[in-house]
């Protein structure tokens, strides 16, 4: 062990250079993409963790070889990121053509620039990478977190601007919408978990839930709505897509009502529940949660009619 600790010591001291080199510029490259430029979805766009990956390969490349090697790493790794935004944005993530088509593009590319083999393998591999590797959902997650730091930023610009605090119920309406717009982007992330798990079984999905879906996507038209009025001061427009949000939502959860009048397989009874979760928190989100409405929809799902405040 203290051969080991000796040894160990000795490479510290002979490589600090590369350690403060290293950390100081995966840092920086973060704070710069992720705060300053932003990623393809804003700022703070998970993405962004391309650029401390290319300061850490450039830097292992570029020490003790000429600069031109680890500017050529760099334009394959920028490039690759480039070629797999493009290719998701056309065959979407995960699919077997969008990974035949950037593998084949990436090698063309490079055969065609007569690019060495570390520039082939780190241009192809950031693509490949956003292609099949990246989770989806991805987008929503930085956009609501882009919607949360909206907020934010006009709530403290209202603090100085003493002659429009009477806006601060439209900032108050839009932080509440903010929380309930997040829950629902949790809770549709879970339900297309318990989908995937539907699709699976033998038997085909019940037609009712396309309606459902289809519901789903009405009402979360009707929160945007309701959040635009609102923030916009337009009151009487935002009361209108109110009761039409309260009217999809009763729709779309009532679509589902012949599946709980008779037993189910436990994932159809799973989205049940999720859907119902999700419309709660587009109500929600739009403040469209009457209790009137909460009711209707516990009622048409058999499930107790006193709602509660605060029950999802």
């Amino acid at each position: 062990m203290t051969n080991w600790f000796r040894t160990a010591g000795g490479r510290l001291r002979d490589s600090w250079l590369l350690v403060v080199e290293v950390t100081l510029a995966t840092t920086a490259s973060w704070f710069v993409a992720s705060r300053l430029l932003g990623g393809p979805h804003g700022s703070g766009d998970p993405s962004a963790f391309y650029a401390p990956a290319a300061a850490l390969i450039v830097l292992s490349q570029a020490r003790g070889v000429r600069l031109r090697r680890a500017l050529r790493v760099l334009a394959g790794i920028a490039v690759g990121v480039v070629l797999g935004e493009a290719v998701v944005g056309v065959f979407g993530a995960r699919s077997t053509a969008a990974v035949f088509v950037v593998i084949l593009a990436a090698a063309g590319i490079t055969v065609a620039t007569g690019a060495p083999g570390v520039v082939r393998n780190q241009l192809t591999t950031s693509a490949l990478f956003l292609v099949a590797v990246v989770p989806p959902g991805q987008e929503l997650d930085s956009r609501t977190a882009a919607l949360r730091r909206a907020v934010s930023v006009v709530d403290e610009n209202l603090r100085l601007a003493v002659w429009e605090r009477g806006s601060r119920s439209r900032v108050d309406a839009a932080r509440s919408a903010a929380d309930h717009v997040d829950y629902a982007v949790r809770n549709t992330r879970t339900l297309a978990r318990s989908t995937v798990v539907l699709a699976r079984l033998p038997q085909p999905p019940p037609p009712q839930f396309a309606t459902a879906l289809a519901g789903l996507s009405r009402l979360a038209g009707c929160a945007a709505a309701v959040l635009t009025a609102v923030v916009a001061g337009d009151g009487d427009t935002a009361d209108r897509h109110v009761d039409r949000a309260g009217a999809v939502a009763l729709d779309a959860v009532r679509a589902m009502t012949p599946l709980v009048r008779h037993e189910q397989p436990l994932p159809v009874s799973t989205i049940v529940g999720h859907i119902r979760m999700v419309t709660v928190d587009l109500l929600r989100s739009a403040g469209a949660d009457k209790p009137d409405v909460l009711d209707a929809i516990d009622a048409a799902l058999a499930l107790p009619g006193a709602h509660r405040t605060g029950d999802s």
